[in-house]
């Protein structure tokens, strides 16, 4: 899977999702084109949170962001999937993992992304320093 150009009017944008229950702001950012859920998880008490459909402060940092995986992201991703679902489940998972990806990759083909916490980002390389000829006078 090639990654496209983000061409996405929210590629980049800042939405924050509050929980009903605990409160809680899980700040996220879009760093790939694609769908993104009205509502998700929330990671301190497993009840729903809400999106504000990205009218928030954009300079807020995010702790998530929304992300394209490759294929290999994608399948490592469903078996974290399932051992979290199989240890959270008192009855016994009865999807395959195969079956699994497929259902991830048609989320994905159908543009959805996924959530993951923020990775960190290489930074930009500086500028180059003086060179040697640099304080020489003629």
């Amino acid at each position: 899977m090639t990654r496209q150009p983000n061409t996405s009017l929210r590629y980049g944008k800042i939405n924050v999702y509050t929980c009903q229950t605990c409160r809680r702001d899980i700040v996220t950012i879009d760093i790939d084109d694609g769908v993104t859920p009205f509502m998700v998880t929330c990671p301190e008490c497993g009840n729903e949170a809400f999106s504000h459909c990205y009218e928030v402060n954009q300079q807020l940092r995010p702790q998530w962001e929304w992300f394209r995986p490759t294929e290999d992201q994608l399948v490592e991703l469903t078996r974290e999937e399932l051992a979290a679902i199989q240890a959270n489940n008192a009855a016994p998972v009865t999807i395959t993992e195969d079956d699994a990806v497929l259902c991830n990759r048609e989320h994905l083909e159908k543009g959805g992304l996924f959530l993951r916490s923020v990775m960190p980002r290489p930074s930009a390389p500086s500028a180059p320093g003086p060179g040697p000829e640099a304080g020489r006078t003629a």
